[in-house]
């Protein structure tokens, strides 16, 4: 008899190993279920968050919900559901707190593998940032200060607006400049720089007071397609085509300056083609730089690496994560791609249904990926598993053209020929 119930219980557990993945029980059998998938996560009236998965097993008793909370960096067994299951309702949770969530499958042999991670999406605008009606032109820079408490955009006409990020709004209205305005705010939050077309000089401004400070100027045939500052508060670079790189064919040139005097401490030659982006990793040790002939390049300690060339049409904005140790770089191929910094390797391509990817962002923990384009949405991605997690979606095209977070991590805010738009989907 006993011999029975055992080919009994090894036959029933050779029809789980034919449906289930390569996680064994005891003695080597394979009755654990597998993973979940496709987990989702969505706020219901503020007060509620629902998750729903899908259930790819046929062996399970149930799923274990686990949640992490705010900063917290260890993850809370917070409820479990029963076999079959494929949504659950937690309640009382605050829309002022981060909620990020993973599931697993379990029954008496162990638990499955790990769902996806994912975080609490919350697709609705917040607000509309207004400028002056008929004054402001089409949206062409962005920026966020790095305290989170300013909103700054530059157009194609003359004006410059600051924003009170929290409330939308408009604190000043800086003039002086025509033509394309691009904008950065130095790492304290304290002064914004802008500069406009062709010959126009680099404007250095002071965010609370309006005022203008210092005046960078630029050869008459300079024009400048990206400005960033460097982290520790001193360094102002931009990238810059002369007119001996039009007449040459030889590119664009990095220009750096002490920018509280204004001096040029630095030019670095030999880009080649446009930098349509220059950006500095958050521990200043690389600088990086998307060029139009498609690739990007990478500075460590303003000595050049090798260059990134996976992608095939010009890259228009690269970011780089938290922890300085990944680059996203975002171009006219329709793709993301993912970089490791120390060693140039690509970690991961995300291919978009659209051509004209104009920006990218990482949140603020590195998480995920917002990114822009010129058609109707704004999008929010998994920057490890390249997953797509949301579409912010308006009713103009080409309103999710320029992305950018706050370091908070409560807004993300998009630019383009509307208006500028506040979100909170970093729930």
């Amino acid at each position: 008899m006993k011999r029975a119930i055992w080919i009994t219980t090894l036959c029933l557990t050779a029809l789980w190993v034919g449906c289930e993945d390569d996680s064994t029980g005891p003695g080597g059998l394979r009755p654990i279920p597998i993973a979940p998938a496709e987990l989702r996560a969505v706020t219901v009236e503020d007060t509620a968050v629902l998750l729903t998965w899908m259930d790819r097993s046929t062996t399970e008793l149930g799923f274990q919900v686990f949640e992490r909370v705010g900063d917290d960096t260890e993850f809370t067994l917070v409820d479990t559901v029963g076999y079959d299951s494929t949504a659950i309702l937690l309640s009382e949770r605050s829309g002022d707190v981060s909620y990020t969530y993973r599931i697993r499958a379990f029954n008496s042999y162990g638990a499955s593998d790990w769902s996806n991670v994912t975080l609490v999406l919350d697709p609705a605008m917040l607000m509309m940032v207004e400028a002056p009606a008929g004054s402001h032109g089409n949206y062409t820079g962005i920026a966020i200060s790095p305290d989170s408490r300013f909103l700054a955009a530059g157009t194609n006409m003359k004006n410059l607006y600051v924003w009170e990020l929290e409330t939308g709004s408009l604190l000043q209205t800086l003039e002086g400049q025509t033509g394309l305005s691009l904008v950065a705010f130095s790492p304290d939050g304290y002064y914004l720089a802008s500069s406009g077309g062709l010959g126009e000089p680099i404007s250095i401004w002071s965010v609370p007071y309006g005022e203008h400070k210092i005046t960078i100027e630029l050869d008459e045939q300079d024009r400048l397609y990206s400005l960033a500052f460097h982290p520790d508060g001193r360094i102002l670079a931009a990238a810059v085509e002369d007119s001996a790189s039009r007449a040459g064919n030889t590119g664009t040139m990095v220009k750096l300056w002490e920018y509280e005097n204004g001096l040029l401490i630095k030019e670095i030659r030999g880009l080649n083609q446009l930098a349509r982006s220059l950006e500095f990793s958050p521990d200043g040790r690389y600088m990086a730089a998307g060029l139009a002939d498609s690739t990007v390049k990478i500075w460590h300690d303003y000595i050049l690496q090798n260059p990134l060339t996976e992608h095939s049409r010009g890259v228009s904005a690269v970011s780089f994560s938290p922890d300085s140790r990944k680059l996203a770089s975002a171009a006219s191929d329709s793709t993301i791609r993912v970089w490791n910094v120390d060693d140039s390797r690509l970690l991961l391509t995300i291919q978009e249904d659209v051509a004209d990817l104009r920006s990218v962002d990482f949140s603020p923990d590195g998480l995920y990926l917002a990114s822009g384009n010129a058609m109707f949405a704004a999008k929010i991605w998994n920057s490890t598993t390249g997953e797509l997690l949301n579409e912010l979606e308006t009713v103009m095209a080409g309103a999710g053209d320029l992305v950018v977070c706050s370091s908070d991590g409560n807004y993300l805010a998009t630019a383009a020929f509307d208006g500028i738009r506040l979100w909170r989907p970093f729930r």
